[in-house]
C-alpha cells in the first residue's frame, strides 16, 4: 500500500480549504498565513529518528525491508512523506 502525508501550519484564519492549500504548497506557491516550517531541524530529527534499522538510500529516501519505505519532500511552507509498501 502506498499514500502520502502533507503537513503545513496555518498561522491563522485562512479562507482556502486544506485541498486548495494543498494543491498550491504542492506547486510552490507561497500562501501567506501558512507557517515557515523549520526545515533544518524537521530534516535532522528525520535523520536522527531513523538511523537504527532503516538504510537511507538517498538524503531523502530511507528503506526498511520488512517495513516498506518512504521518501520525504521538505519546502519552506509544506513537509510530505510519502509512504511505499507500508500500511497505516
Amino acid at each position: 500500500m502506498s499514500y502520502g502525508l502533507n503537513f503545513w501550519k496555518e498561522n491563522g484564519k485562512l479562507s482556502l480549504d486544506a485541498q486548495s492549500i494543498y494543491e498550491r504548497l504542492s506547486s510552490g506557491e507561497y500562501i501567506d498565513r501558512v507557517a515557515m516550517l523549520p526545515t533544518a531541524e524537521i530534516s535532522s530529527a528525520i535523520e536522527a529518528s531513523f538511523k537504527d534499522g532503516w538504510v537511507q538510500e538517498r538524503a531523502t529516501c530511507w528503506q526498511l525491508p520488512e517495513r516498506g519505505a518512504f521518501e520525504v519532500a521538505l519546502t519552506g511552507q509544506v513537509f510530505r512523506v510519502d509512504c511505499y509498501g507500508m500500511s497505516g
